[in-house]
């Protein structure tokens, strides 16, 4: 029932823009066909991609999506598009593509909505039926491998062995899972849950949940490592852990990411009165340098 009514919504949605296909800046989304000066193309920004990412008619269907990068559309039933040129419409986008099915390959213009409210994909004018879709967990392209320890922007290459007793909760150990339960957080799209793992009123707390959205827009897929960190050190009361982090991730148009930064967890030291939330580890600061490749 779901499938349904998300399909119906869509379709009334894309039928309002239907006559508002004509894309006004035409870009390509891999190489620009042979008729195309590339002098009259720029790229779409990956945030600009939304359709990018892994689809199904229901979130039952995951084991077997449809399959969409900034290049091609892959369907669970063996239709493949290569999509050779991307527009924006008022109504979202609008792709040419060669498609190949149970016939010889043959061109199209598909044409992409997003219904912000549903969370869901419209895809027409295809070698399929209309379809709306929704998200699935999980990345369209491979994700990249990271860098390995001790290479120039990777982590330093500590070979300490790691304690494998239980951590205490005041230790910086502790402090490093935090800091890695917010970066699964950020790759699940889980933005409640990594907002709230943020010190209150720390310089870097974004206002709220919705605003870390924006950060991962672009990506594909989003991780880190997270490296050793440092000995624990108190001022006014507050106890401060700096960690080492290594972020790699792959935009929606296919370019990979890898950023090495730090991290800064705070606590409120056992004073009288501090409550149980005060002497959690929280995040504080977080500086990242990035390089696309």
């Amino acid at each position: 029932m779901r499938h349904a009514v998300l399909s119906l919504a869509l379709l009334g949605l894309a039928a309002c823009g239907r006559e508002r296909a004509e894309a006004p800046d035409a870009v390509p989304a891999a190489e620009p066909p042979a008729e195309a000066p590339a002098a009259a193309t720029k790229t779409l920004s990956p945030e600009a991609l939304y359709f990018v990412g892994r689809w199904a008619a229901d979130e039952g269907m995951c084991a077997d999506p449809w399959i969409i990068t900034a290049q091609e559309l892959r369907t669970p039933g063996h239709v493949v598009c290569r999509l050779e040129r991307i527009a924006r419409t008022e109504a979202g986008a609008e792709a040419q593509a060669t498609c190949t099915a149970e016939a010889p390959p043959a061109p199209y213009r598909l044409r992409f909505a997003y219904a912000q409210s549903a969370g869901a994909l419209l895809i027409e004018n295809g070698p399929f039926a209309d379809v709306g879709l929704v998200r699935c967990e999980g990345g369209a392209y491979p994700p990249p491998t990271p860098l390995a320890p001790g290479q120039p922007g990777a982590l330093p290459d500590d070979r300490t062995p790691l304690s494998e007793a239980p951590a205490a909760p005041d230790s910086p150990q502790a402090a490093a899972t935090v800091l890695e339960r917010y970066f699964g957080a950020l790759a699940k799209r889980d933005f409640e849950a990594a907002w709230r793992l943020w010190s209150e009123g720390a310089p870097g707390r974004p206002e709220s949940p919705s605003a870390l959205a924006p950060t991962l827009a672009a990506y594909d897929s989003y991780n880190a490592l997270i490296g050793a960190p440092g000995a624990a050190e108190g001022a006014a009361g507050s106890v401060y852990v700096r960690a080492p982090v290594q972020v790699y991730g792959r935009l929606k148009d296919g370019r990979e990411v890898h950023a090495l930064g730090s991290a800064t967890l705070r606590r409120v030291n056992d004073v009288p009165g501090a409550s149980a939330e005060q002497r959690a580890w929280r995040l504080h600061e977080l500086r990242l340098d990035g390089a696309e490749r």
